[in-house]
């Protein structure tokens, strides 16, 4: 005689799978807390609750199913069989478990039964252990990385509000707090580490720094960002270390020496952080040391969303201009023509670019991009004068154009020098300015006269000596 199995109301089973799902959900609950300090990953945790409470209905259907048995001799457990259950959506639930247990016109085995309920029959144990271990490893998973910024600076006086803004996406703000006395705490996000700023009061920009996983510690001075100490996480210790070694190298009494060694550092560096937010402030300072090109891929490196950075669109774009006034190399096929210009000397008559590069007398000319108030600028003019003498019979010429905005004092310097060669002003505002891609000064270039091409960048002392002994 065949006994049909039909789902019915047992309490004791469903009040059971009743808790679990309580237990877990508040246990979720708890480890997003401590892990997040907030519940962000809620969707995370009512999965992880409906998958507890499936589990244990799972094991409240089979439990029916057993309690059935233990009514019937084991001795004729045989002759019994088990037929599809009414309720078809309990046995579609989980048919990899109820389908041993509940199939249509197949024999039973009870000495089967029995043990498969040993696992199933004291549910509590198993399936807290399974989704405690599901919840813990969910938050872990899903936490979010956090950035603690602590403040200290002085200059803040009272109370107020501090801002901290996105420093390459067009100022945008992303949290902001109340500082008391100058001491103020931020806690974001550091899933995306950008360079930041903060604002307060008057003051429009107060320090710069990335907001990357962990506790940041800011003290100083609020009115003088040179007096601020940054450090705590990996990218701005990383930053500062590198920015002592930079002024260490720029030191050296020799302008190519130093450049030599920053440009080492700059390389390592951009190996160690390729693709984070770090590179991104490692390429815009490295943009006279390096080939274009060779930026443009680690740009190309940089993770999805700083490559959506308005800042590294424009850095991108300037890049690619880069590529247009630099000195092509292998694998490169843009050919970089020199750009016209005309700006007036010191005695007010206009000197036109294309005019020195098409003088017969003339097989090279060298542009200089300086100013008077630039300290390593000065200071190379002495050792460009030497070249200058050394090649000048040979149909070497130099165009230096002066960046200053004060004229007089321009004027005054040149006629002190009086290098012979041809000095132009053209102020801050020139186009060429941009055209040329000049982000800071001292910046040359070296043009063929027979071509107009641009065969050189960035050529200073020994490295534009030998070039020109080489050409000339």
């Amino acid at each position: 005689m065949k006994k049909p199995y039909r789902l019915r109301w047992e309490s004791k089973f469903f009040v059971r799978a009743i808790i679990f799902g309580v237990l877990f959900f508040t246990l979720q609950l708890v480890l997003n807390y401590l892990n997040t300090d907030k519940i962000k990953e809620l969707d995370m945790v009512f999965w992880n609750s409906f998958f507890t409470l499936a589990m244990t209905y799972c094991a409240y259907v089979t439990q029916i199913v057993y309690s059935d048995f233990k009514e019937i001799n084991p001795d004729k457990a045989r002759q019994c069989q088990i037929h599809r259950p009414q309720n078809h959506k309990v046995l579609h639930a989980n048919r990899t478990l109820c389908s041993i247990l509940i199939s249509r016109d197949s024999d039973c085995d009870w000495n089967y039964l029995q043990k498969f309920n040993k696992i199933l029959m004291k549910p509590t144990k198993i399936i807290l252990a399974i989704t405690t271990l599901v919840a813990m490893a969910s938050c872990t998973q899903t936490s979010t990385p956090t950035c603690i910024v602590e403040g200290n600076l002085t200059g803040l006086e009272g109370d107020g509000w501090i801002y901290m803004t996105d420093m390459w996406n067009d100022g945008e703000v992303i949290d902001s707090t109340e500082y008391h006395d100058g001491v103020f705490r931020f806690e974001v996000s550091a899933e995306e580490p950008t360079m930041v700023f903060l604002h307060a009061g008057c003051f429009a920009r107060l320090h710069k720094f990335f907001n990357d996983p962990g506790i940041i510690t800011l003290t100083g001075s609020a009115e003088d960002a040179r007096k601020a100490r940054v450090g705590g996480t990996p990218m701005n210790d990383y930053l500062l270390k590198m920015e002592s070694k930079l002024n260490e190298n720029m030191g050296e009494q020799s302008l190519l020496k130093g450049m030599e060694a920053c440009r080492e550092l700059y390389t390592s560096a951009l190996e160690e952080n390729a693709g984070n937010a770090l590179s991104v402030r490692l390429i815009q300072q490295s943009t006279e040391g390096f080939h274009p090109s060779i930026l443009l891929e680690y740009i190309n490196q940089l993770e999805p969303y700083l490559k959506e950075k308005a800042f590294t669109k424009e850095l991108n774009d300037e890049l690619e201009r880069l590529l247009l006034v630099s000195p092509a190399i292998e694998g490169c096929d843009v050919k970089p023509y020199y750009i016209d210009m005309e700006y007036p000397d010191v005695n007010g008559n206009m000197i036109k670019l294309s005019d020195v590069v098409n003088n017969p007398k003339n097989r090279y000319v060298y542009i200089d991009f300086w100013a008077t108030w630039c300290g390593p600028c000065r200071m190379y003019m002495e050792s460009l004068a030497k070249t200058y003498e050394k090649y000048k019979d040979n149909g070497f010429e130099v165009y230096t154009v002066s960046c200053d905005t004060n004229t007089e004092v321009w004027k005054k310097l040149v006629a002190e020098k009086d290098f012979g060669w041809i000095d132009v002003i053209g102020g801050m505002s020139m186009p060429e300015w941009k055209s040329y891609v000049v982000t800071s000064v001292p910046t040359s270039i070296l043009i063929d006269c027979s071509t107009g091409l641009i065969i050189g960048r960035e050529l200073y002392e020994d490295m534009l000596d030998a070039k020109l002994e080489m050409l000339l």
